[in-house]
């Protein structure tokens, strides 16, 4: 294409770093054998290079100055690797020291095949922050991490980074942390995107770990059918904390539990969300949600500002809920409950 050029050297089973024009400005290395990149200068003179996509790839080293003098990369994505297997000589902040404009990084582990694995307490596994410090991020917009990179040391706020807006935490790595709190968000004062994919890695959510984002619009938890004990009571907490940020307009909480879980465990309960008046997508799917009393309509507990709402796949039943939250919700046009009573889609609700 005029002015821009893309190599596609994805999926070829390469074992090793091809040579690249030098005139390339994306490059897509995805989904190969790569084991290291050890050659320091492989992207010497490609200053025109602006994506660089390296994931799925079985990546245990790559030189630190690898991008050294790309300072028009913009995105750079490394996500499913080993480089775990590096973190005494791996400095996050050597790594992207140069790239001023990168606005989207990406920076995840390769998630254990083995279903005996255990997870180590983060706090344990490494002493300090693994991979050095994660300071030079300024210039980053959009970040996706695996959950051992946040921030593990007491002064976690000393470091702000300003232009991160949108936030992805991802398991990955064999460590979790025993409660995921505000503090560890502090140092992102500007988030309006938070998801946290697959939270395998926490044993416990604050109430208060997103209560303090002020400018929070989007928050997404999606499960991964989490095995007991690890599914804890995280719906609760999530519901209450969020039920501080009076302006998010967006929440989803999906696949906490399993179906399996679902024929034992029908406990989960959610907060009065009805202060978060800018709320309009609500989405609480498959996470063996139930409510115990029947007389208490749970319209009662939903904002009034709702046009959307999912609800399908819990424990709820015509006996839990009835129509009657549609009088109460005069705004909401899609309600999900399949299964259990009528799916009413684009509804005009009369005055």
């Amino acid at each position: 294409m005029e002015k821009e050029v893309f190599v596609d050297c994805a999926g070829r089973n390469l074992t090793y770093f091809p040579s690249i024009p030098k005139f390339t400005t994306s490059l897509d290395l995805s989904n190969n054998a790569i084991v290291e990149i050890s050659n320091s200068s492989v992207f010497n003179g490609m200053s025109v290079l602006q994506r660089i996509d390296l994931s799925n790839n079985p990546l245990e080293e790559i030189a630190v100055q690898i991008f050294s003098g790309l300072q028009n990369l913009t995105e750079l994505i490394i996500r499913n690797s080993m480089l775990h297997k590096q973190d005494r000589t791996l400095i996050l902040d050597d790594l992207i020291a140069d790239l001023i404009k990168l606005r989207y990084f990406s920076f995840t582990f390769m998630l254990s095949k083995s279903i005996s694995f255990t997870p180590v307490i983060c706090a344990l596994l490494f002493r300090t922050q693994p991979f050095g410090k994660i300071d030079k991020l300024h210039s980053v917009e959009k970040l996706e991490i695996d959950s051992a990179l946040l921030k593990l040391e007491s002064n976690a706020a000393s470091t702000v980074i300003f232009n991160a807006t949108s936030l992805h935490v991802i398991n990955g790595f064999v460590c979790y942390h025993d409660v995921l709190n505000k503090k560890m968000f502090e140092y992102f004062p500007f988030l309006k995107e938070l998801f946290i994919e697959s939270p395998i890695f926490v044993k416990f959510i604050n109430d208060d770990f997103v209560s303090a984002r002020s400018s929070l619009r989007y928050f997404s938890i999606y499960g991964a059918n989490l095995p007991h004990p690890l599914g804890v009571e995280i719906i609760y907490n999530v519901t209450k904390s969020v039920s501080r940020a009076y302006d998010l307009s967006s929440l989803t909480i999906n696949g906490i539990s399993n179906h399996k879980r679902q024929k034992f465990i029908c406990s989960y309960d959610f907060c009065d969300l009805t202060a978060l008046h800018s709320l309009t997508i609500l989405n609480l799917e498959a996470n063996a949600l139930f409510l115990p009393n029947a007389y208490v309509l749970p319209c009662d507990n939903f904002p009034t500002s709702l046009t959307y709402m999912n609800i399908d796949d819990n424990c709820i039943n015509s006996f839990n809920i009835n129509v009657n939250i549609l009088q109460n919700n005069k705004q909401l046009k899609v309600y999900l409950l399949k299964d259990k009573i009528i799916v009413l889609l684009c509804v005009h609700m009369p005055e």
